[in-house]
């Protein structure tokens, strides 16, 4: 979900067992309910969010870059053929996910919750204050988080977030075509210059979905 420059959204760690598989992010990806994390977890004041960037920008936004539709029979699909098989309990993995108190995260993981034990995901909530989940999350102990805040006023904020060691890159996501795409980028400065760019990061950020 979304309002204006800032957004939430979920991260991977990357380095993680779990994260660091793709059939799982792909199919968690397709199991959430994005219109009805926005209603039912923030009672629709923060509109559901599409793309890698929010769309305040219109020459920096790919509306193409998108995890497309829901779809649960496709999510389950993914996880059968990437091996995974159900437990006792109907499940085909647990996963664990990190959200920080206040505000209306723990609602919407609560939903995101749901969503997920509709694709056989036993998703288990930890919400802690603030200090303690930046304090996990940046220590790289976790396996799936969630996070929001400002990516403006310019979309050079992506490199923050994607870009290689990067401080907000608590995803540790690495993809030499993305920092170099980043890097050119920011070299420029007319937007119909950058803009390509950065839609171009926003394309592969949608196909590898850290």
């Amino acid at each position: 979900v979304m309002t204006a420059a800032r957004r939430y959204q979920l991260i991977f760690n990357m380095k993680n067992e779990v994260g660091s598989n793709f059939a799982i992010r792909k199919a968690i990806a397709l199991g959430i309910d994005r219109e009805e994390i926005s209603k039912k977890g923030t009672n629709g004041l923060q509109k559901p969010a599409y793309g890698f960037y929010p769309p305040f920008l219109d020459w920096a936004y790919n509306d193409q870059a998108d995890i497309g539709e829901r779809n649960v029979e496709k999510a389950i699909k993914i996880l059968e053929d990437a091996g995974f098989k159900k437990d006792k309990n109907g499940f085909y993995l647990d996963i664990n996910l990190d959200v920080f108190a206040g505000g209306t995260y723990a609602d919407c993981a609560k939903v995101i919750q749901s969503n997920l034990k509709e694709i056989g995901i036993n998703c288990k909530l930890n919400v802690m204050e603030m200090a303690a989940w930046g304090e996990k999350i940046s220590s790289g102990n976790f396996e799936m988080a969630m996070m929001a805040g400002f990516q403006g006023p310019d979309p050079d904020a992506l490199r923050k977030r994607v870009g290689t060691d990067q401080n907000l890159n608590f995803s540790m996501y690495s993809n030499a075509n993305v920092d170099e795409l980043l890097e050119k980028a920011k070299r420029l400065s007319k937007p119909e210059d950058r803009g390509p760019l950065y839609k171009e990061v926003q394309k592969i950020l949608s196909e590898e979905l850290p």
